[in-house]
């Protein structure tokens, strides 16, 4: 049986139907178009699961509320509802760091230092702000994408 995109001429000859072949290449474009198009096309990436609760200063560790730092390209800030922050330059000096990183080696609680794509500058200014202050583990979190 020949298909419907087929019909035979006079002679017995079989000929393609031009619309046929129009719809095949508009569908063969289409395609060719998406694959090299697709991968510059970038889907936004899936948080991980620790840092979207990092985000919103709501991670657990060891059943306890752990403190979040989150590194950024302008310095530090924690905080959830009222958000305190300290400059980049002003890190390595900052008696209101220096106070809620004493208050977390007291207390016990975990520390998480979610670090952003341009905030590797903070966290290395913060490393020996830890080491003063600090608690004995500090958690890390990279964030490769806003």
């Amino acid at each position: 049986m020949v298909s419907r995109a087929w019909r035979e001429a006079g002679d017995g000859e079989v000929q393609a139907d031009p619309l046929a072949d129009l719809m095949f290449t508009m569908i063969a474009v289409v395609l060719l178009a998406l694959i090299v198009l697709l991968p510059f096309v970038g889907a936004p990436a899936r948080p991980l699961p620790v840092a979207d609760r990092a985000h919103r200063n709501r991670v657990v560790i060891g059943g306890k509320k752990a403190i979040v730092l989150f590194a950024g390209v302008d310095g530090l800030r924690w905080g959830s509802a009222t958000a305190q922050s300290v400059a980049l330059e002003a890190i390595p000096n900052a008696p209101s760091l220096d106070r809620l990183l004493r208050r977390v080696r007291g207390a016990g609680s975990p520390l998480v230092v979610s670090i952003g794509p341009r905030g590797s500058e903070a966290a290395f200014e913060l490393e020996p702000v830890l080491a003063r202050s600090g608690p004995k583990v500090v958690y890390q979190i990279r964030r490769v994408r806003q």
